[in-house]
């Protein structure tokens, strides 16, 4: 972390991380997908979607419908997003070694298959990015 960093504002790194997987949506896309992100950091115990849209968008600038159908069939790649976070992250974070992490599959079908995926996805993309 440079020393720049240090000083921010948590407010400011936290849209600060989030421009960094701006890419992955359409501009309407990410404006969405940060009130719902947000939202979700910011709900306490169960995070429905409802609750993530009551935290994330409190001042209700958006219909309520454009966030589930932002899930259901919006214009974004899961597979993209994990990339650009969890490359980011362990980037951010500067480990050496093992990381251990634990993946929320709430998105994703249930099945073994997944989870050998999701291993491939942490072979290709992130073991690469540590050295």
């Amino acid at each position: 972390m440079t020393e720049t960093n240090i000083h921010l504002d948590p407010t400011d790194k936290w849209h600060g991380f989030l421009t960094l997987i701006a890419d992955v949506f359409t501009s309407a896309g990410f404006n969405i997908f940060t009130s719902l992100i947000s939202g979700w950091v910011l709900s306490p115990g169960k995070r429905t979607n409802a609750q993530m849209i009551c935290a994330g968008d409190p001042t209700n600038k958006k219909q309520h419908d454009a966030y589930h159908r932002f899930v259901r069939c919006g214009r974004w790649s899961m597979d993209k997003l994990w990339q650009c976070m969890v490359v980011s992250i362990v980037l951010m974070l500067s480990i050496k070694g093992p990381l251990v992490i634990d993946i929320d599959d709430t998105l994703f079908k249930k099945a073994a298959v997944r989870y050998r995926e999701q291993e491939s996805f942490v072979m290709q993309y992130v073991l690469p990015s540590q050295k």
